[in-house]
């Protein structure tokens, strides 16, 4: 048991000169009869969901992983899912997409948290402090996993959910609770509280096994699983309300409704007019839409709309006047970065996105942060007046630095991100970031 531990499989170590065998290593874990059922599957996908074939691809590694494969073979619903949808029906193919999407994403956030429920990636006094397999490795799913878990931790701060232990008994609700990451750092700030995490995409064996640990009520299902009469003291919808315009506003509706008195809620969405979105749709880069902003990176994960702060805000006030309230909205954006998600993880500046989150947006980037996070009711004008302290210091030095990196990079990868295009445009728009030329 030990040595398996020690020495996770060739796919997991990230080995390229394996990959051959472990992918007749993965497809092993299949009858024969289901891997071509996953293959007549992800090509309907590619030619009636018009899934690029690249991205058609992605999802035929992904679901051709062990761990996706022992949830079928476990999930009657899901091994359904896949046989319809390999017969084209158009739900199923819905389903499936979706399902590769919870893959995706279970795929790197399983590796910030542990069987126990602990945190694999945790920042302490602004410090990031990893253990467990996360700390010996260094193949992209790990990298994601790291900056990802920053990022959360980010949003969790900013919109004031982190703290020191308190004893009272409050009541929690997730939604949109994925591996439980954000109800187990819930838990630790709040021991006695009553948690409740509610997720309509893939619910893991490890996810449910976290929930009896830490004593989290998890409900497979949308919202209206979580009873209407009850009221929760925090509502959390982190990275849900960009995958449907309809769903987002019935959310939001929804989250007011189950709001108790003082209470608040806790969103956070992508940012339209975050700083690395601009440079890539001026540039073409990551093949990003003009008008929504959406890359394949995007569409993969299943986005449907990037709000800016108006929209969004004007959003929940159209919904707040329809149920005929009046709470307090606090919006501010935060992480600015010159790159969008995977080529940071391709870079792994974890450590300069931890700098980034201390020192905070440049005055000219006040809307220019990766994420836009957004409190309504309860504390949320105390913690918009003790955020707007200026910690602008270093952002800029950090921000030149990556992008020297990215413009020293080797000739392939400063090809096929444009490097000249984005020396251009940063010379034209932001010639702050751009090195001195004689540096």
């Amino acid at each position: 048991m030990d040595s398996k531990e020690k020495n996770p499989p060739p796919e997991e170590r990230g080995d390229p000169t394996q990959a051959d065998e472990s992918r007749e290593a993965r497809e092993k874990n299949f009858e024969v009869e289901e891997v071509a059922t996953v293959e007549r599957a992800v090509e309907l996908l590619r030619t009636e969901a018009r899934i690029e074939a690249s991205s058609a691809e992605t999802i035929l590694d992904v679901l051709r992983r062990a761990t996706l494969v022992r949830e079928l073979l476990q999930n009657k619903e899901g091994l359904s899912t896949l046989r319809e949808a390999s017969t084209g029906n158009p739900e199923a193919l819905e389903k499936l997409r979706l399902l590769c999407m919870g893959v995706w994403l279970e795929s790197t956030s399983t590796f910030a948290i542990n069987d126990d429920g602990e945190l694999n990636v945790a920042i302490v006094d602004g410090e990031l402090h990893l253990s467990g397999e996360i700390a010996e490795q260094k193949n992209m799913l790990y990298r994601q996993a790291v900056i990802r878990q920053i990022e959360r931790w980010a949003v969790m701060q900013a919109n004031g959910l982190l703290g020191e232990s308190e004893e009272s008994s409050k009541k929690v609700l997730d939604v949109g609770s994925g591996t439980l990451i954000a109800a187990t750092m819930m838990r630790k700030r709040f021991p006695n509280a009553e948690i409740t995490g509610v997720e309509p995409g893939l619910v893991t064996q490890k996810t449910v096994a976290i929930a009896e640990k830490k004593h989290i009520e998890l409900l497979h299902g949308q919202l209206e699983k979580v009873e209407k009469d009850k009221k929760y003291d925090y509502v959390i919808l982190h990275f849900v309300l960009e995958h449907s315009v309809k769903q987002a506003r019935d959310l939001i509706r929804e989250s007011l409704k189950r709001l108790a008195d003082g209470g608040e809620i806790s969103i956070a969405v992508p940012n339209f007019d975050a700083f690395h979105r601009e440079i890539e749709t001026a540039i073409g880069m990551n093949r990003r839409d003009p008008e929504t902003r959406l890359s394949q990176h995007d569409n993969f994960s299943g986005h449907q709309i990037i709000f800016t702060k108006d929209t969004l805000v004007a959003l929940i006030q159209d919904v707040m006047k329809e149920e005929g309230l009046s709470l307090p909205i606090q919006a501010k954006t935060i992480l600015p970065r010159p790159f969008a998600f995977n080529t940071l993880c391709a870079m792994y500046e974890q450590e300069e996105l931890l700098a980034l989150e201390k020192s905070g947006n440049m005055p000219e980037m006040e809307d220019k942060g990766s994420v836009l996070c957004i409190t309504i009711g309860g504390g949320a004008e105390k913690r918009e007046a003790l955020q707007a302290v200026d910690r602008s210091g270093n952002t800029k030095q950090i921000f030149k630095k990556l992008i020297d990196k990215f413009i020293a990079s080797s000739p392939e990868t400063a090809e096929q991100y444009r490097k000249k295009a984005l020396l251009a445009f940063l010379e034209e728009t932001y010639p702050d970031l751009v090195a001195e030329k004689d540096s």
